[in-house]
């Protein structure tokens, strides 16, 4: 929140970039009025309520969001949503091929195409365990207190 506040004081006249780390709603009550302006690539957790309705991951990150509250009585960031990814990818593997790692692996690998996530479409494969790009994000810029789509 140093920086943040630190920009906001100097009032350098220049965007400030956080990276995919400023993702959570708490650093913006933080950094309170300094975090406006803000600009950061983020996944779409933080505005799914703005994307279209058709969008392919609208309806898994409504969904995610409604039972975290429900559990947590918190907003959810979008740190737990890369472990949420992970365990139903594992729970997908376990379900189609059982309890043994290699074929658990294998399945991840070979079968998980334009599968949505909280942290974008995964296209997993032998080469790339992370199975995101760059369209995973959205660039965010806080506004009001919080995120909003920044447009071109």
């Amino acid at each position: 929140m140093v920086v943040t506040k630190n920009w906001h004081d100097l009032k350098l006249g220049i965007p400030l970039y956080q990276s995919h780390g400023w993702g959570s709603k708490k650093n913006i009550e933080l950094a309170g009025k300094a975090a406006e302006g803000v600009i950061s690539p983020l996944g779409r957790l933080v505005v799914w309520d703005k994307l279209p309705d058709k969008h392919p991951q609208k309806a898994l990150l409504k969904k995610y969001e409604e039972d975290y509250k429900a559990r947590y009585k918190s907003e959810p960031g979008t740190f737990g949503g890369h472990a949420y990814d992970a365990v139903m990818m594992v729970v997908e593997a376990l379900k189609k091929v059982g309890p043994d790692k290699a074929k658990i692996r294998d399945y991840i690998e070979k079968n998980i195409k334009n599968w949505p996530g909280t942290g974008g479409i995964f296209n997993m494969s032998e080469k790339d365990h992370c199975g995101l790009d760059m369209t995973a994000f959205e660039m965010v810029v806080v506004k009001n207190g919080d995120w909003e789509i920044l447009k071109d």
